[in-house]
């Protein structure tokens, strides 16, 4: 196929993606955790690990042994299950304020004593809506302790112009809930 004949038959697709971006700019987010403090969080809401500690505290030497590997392991898996809720929590509300949004890879969480970098998105936002957006995101860092979350923008939105790029529409318009 030529060059020409390529430029023809994807000029309609083009054409749809360039009017999407009119008025927009693209915005980058990353979502931190404080690892320690959402295990501590986990093991103290968790009836299994509560339990698991409880038989743990009353077992002999080498029971206890293979219990706390156990509990180790249970721990790890429920704070993983939760720092990936929280992060898709996190998405799917920023996505709201977005005219679409995609996932961008993070290093696999495991275990650390500090923080640990939980969500990486990009958005496309209208312009009008920034203002908003940047409210959302700093909402989103604010309101559960040991979180953190940080925003980068306005960019050309390239991201949202690749061919075949996965992207989910934006909801805009819902209402943040109220803080307690």
């Amino acid at each position: 196929m030529t060059t020409a004949a390529l430029l023809i038959d994807t000029a309609p697709l083009e054409l749809h993606q360039l009017h999407r971006l009119a008025g927009c700019d693209e915005w980058t987010v990353q979502l931190y955790a404080d690892y320690v403090l959402t295990r501590e969080r986990v093991a103290t809401g968790n009836p299994a690990i509560r339990l698991l500690r409880e038989e743990w505290a009353a077992a002999r030497p080498r029971r206890a042994c293979y219990l706390e590997q156990r509990l180790r392991d249970l721990s790890e898996t429920a704070t993983k299950q939760a720092l990936w809720t929280i992060a898709q929590r996190a998405f799917n509300w920023l996505s709201g304020y977005a005219v679409a949004a995609q996932l961008k890879p993070v290093r696999a969480v495991t275990h650390s004593d500090g923080e640990v970098e939980i969500l990486r998105a990009s958005f496309l936002v209208a312009r009008d809506g920034a203002e908003q957006f940047k409210e959302e995101v700093r909402f989103s860092g604010v309101t559960n302790e040991g979180l953190r979350c940080e925003n980068r923008g306005p960019w050309p939105p390239h991201s949202f112009v690749r061919r075949g790029a996965s992207t989910v529409p934006g909801a805009l318009g819902h209402s943040r809930p109220q803080q307690s």
